[in-house]
Formats: C-alpha cells, sequence, structure tokens
C-alpha cells in the first residue's frame, strides 16, 4: 500500500503532530473540502448532520495522526475516515429511514411521480441508506467505495488497510445480501454493477 511520491501536506502534518494549532487548522482548511464531498456523497447534501459530521471527521483526523504511517495520502485517510463516520450516521438512522421509506410508499401511491422525478432520486437513496444499515461495518465500508464511490478493488483495499482478497470477499457478501434486497426494490439493482477488476 503506497502513493506515488511524498504527500503534500507532509510539512503540515509533522508541523500539527509537533502541537502547531495553526498547522492543524490548515490542514483542516486543506482536509475539509475532501470529507464533505465524501459525507455529501453518501448522506446527501441536505443531511441535517452534516456540518457535525464534517467538524467529527476533521477531529478524528487530526486525533489520529500520531497513528498516521502516510501508507496513503492524508486525503484518502481523510475521505475513509468520513466514510466510517457517514456509515455510522446511517447506521444510527436505519430505524428512521424505514419509517421514511414507509411514508414514501404512501406517498408515491398517492402523487404517482414520473421515473425521473426528485421524489424517486429521494426514495432510492433512502433505500440505499437502508441496505447499508442492514449490512456489517465493513461490508458496508467496502460496497460504499466500490458502488457508490466508484473506488476499485484495489483502491478500497489501501484505503480499509485490508488485503484485496478480503475486499473480494466482503463485496460478494455484501452482493448477495443486495440480490435479495432488490427483489424487493429493483431500482438498487445498479449497485450490482460495480467493476471488480484490479485496476
Amino acid at each position: 500500500m503506497h502513493h506515488a511520491g511524498p504527500d503534500p501536506l507532509e510539512g503540515e502534518i509533522r508541523a500539527a503532530l509537533d502541537g502547531d494549532l495553526a498547522a492543524a487548522r490548515r490542514l483542516c482548511v486543506e482536509l475539509g473540502p475532501v470529507a464533505l464531498k465524501t459525507l455529501r456523497r453518501l448522506l446527501g447534501a441536505s443531511h441535517p448532520d452534516l456540518e457535525d459530521l464534517l467538524q467529527d471527521t476533521l477531529i478524528a483526523v487530526l486525533d489520529g495522526l500520531p497513528d498516521f504511517r502516510s501508507e496513503s495520502s492524508i486525503r484518502h485517510y481523510t475521505r475513509r475516515v468520513a466514510t466510517l463516520r457517514a456509515l455510522e450516521a446511517l447506521r444510527n438512522s436505519r430505524t428512521r429511514s424505514r419509517k421514511l421509506e414507509v411514508l414514501a410508499a404512501d406517498e408515491a401511491h398517492q402523487t404517482q411521480p414520473g421515473p425521473g422525478s426528485a421524489f424517486e432520486a429521494r426514495r432510492r437513496e433512502r433505500l440505499l441508506h437502508e441496505l447499508l444499515g442492514s449490512l456489517s461495518e465493513a461490508q458496508a465500508q467496502t460496497l460504499v467505495l466500490t458502488a457508490v464511490l466508484g473506488h476499485s478493488l484495489a483502491e478500497t483495499a489501501e484505503i480499509l488497510g485490508v488485503p484485496l482478497n478480503t475486499v473480494r470477499g466482503r463485496l460478494q457478501t455484501a452482493k448477495q445480501a443486495l440480490r435479495e434486497r432488490i427483489l424487493v426494490h429493483p431500482e438498487l439493482s445498479e449497485l450490482l454493477e460495480v467493476d471488480e477488476h484490479e485496476h
């Protein structure tokens, strides 16, 4: 697990580890957009806890700097932490999502929106959140990184810090759970179209 060349933020990382608060703030400024993009992609731009989760992510990244080994870039590490925070938020809202799904189904029968409507996009997002909440943390991470964020299996292995074969196994298990859910919700079928090449 390595990346090409030194991390461009290595100087800031070292300074922050030495207690330089200005360097820590500069790291947050640099990494904030990376974390926010990941959180928005997983939770939606209108998620009520987005700002809190962003702050939690950046605090966790700073707290984790002593253990950061530069085996991947600090931006990769930030995306990983943001993914974990997002998955945690999804699991915490699982019961709420179930209730929303029931309400959405009732609304769909009443309004009968077109297939390309914003309503259908929101409903699909809720279904995805519900699916992720039903998987183990490891399986959900793998499915999110590959199917939602578009990482290859090799990139996913690097981000999660696990062997490639472990990623393959987790993805297969997650896809099996997904197939069972697709029988009820066919609109989730596109998530099975994950490129499993190592590229």
